[in-house]
């Protein structure tokens, strides 16, 4: 089966450097993840939380560790360096060719869609992001691998985009 991935990331206005990582790692046993990461606030301080949380998860991911083991540890990573006082926002998306699943973990406010079998559908719900609560977990969906499935995931930045003119954009 073949996997496409694609990233765009673009500067936000009047900031000198954006808090958002991604990154693609290799899967040992077959695939490939995706991991974004969306650190508190915007600068070189949140470009570093960013850069500490994605390390993290490849890393993890490498040595093959699941999804939702790894947003875990991810968390609890950044709650003890930074003591609690940190969020980031996680989303990791793996084609898992060994499983023939696409596992879907995230701690994020924002929406992921997904096209499958013709129809497109929001996920539900939202997960607090990690590193500021004690026991904070990922929603994780688990989807069949089919040919022709699209996933589409994005930071605040896009979710938030033209809120202040009165047009944020929704998943209707």
């Amino acid at each position: 089966m073949e996997v496409k991935l694609a990233m765009a990331k673009t500067h936000k206005y009047a900031v000198s450097e954006s808090g958002d990582t991604v990154e693609v790692t290799e899967r040992p046993k077959g695939g490939l993840s995706l991991i974004l990461a969306d650190g508190q606030g915007s600068g070189k301080s949140a470009k570093q939380n960013s850069n500490l949380v994605v390390a993290k998860a490849v890393a993890m991911i490498g040595e093959g560790a699941r999804d939702g083991a790894v947003a875990r540890a991810v968390h609890d990573m950044l709650f003890a360096a930074r003591d609690g006082r940190i969020s980031a926002e996680l989303l990791i998306v793996s084609a898992d060719t060994a499983s023939n699943t696409l596992v879907i973990s995230r701690n994020t406010a924002c929406p992921v869609l997904v096209y499958q079998n013709a129809r497109a559908r929001a996920l539900p719900d939202d997960a607090g992001p990690i590193g500021v609560r004690e026991s904070t977990k990922p929603l994780i969906d688990v989807l069949p691998l089919h040919p022709l499935t699209t996933i589409v995931g994005f930071s605040d930045g896009i979710w938030h985009a033209g809120r202040s003119y009165g047009q944020q954009w929704t998943v209707e």
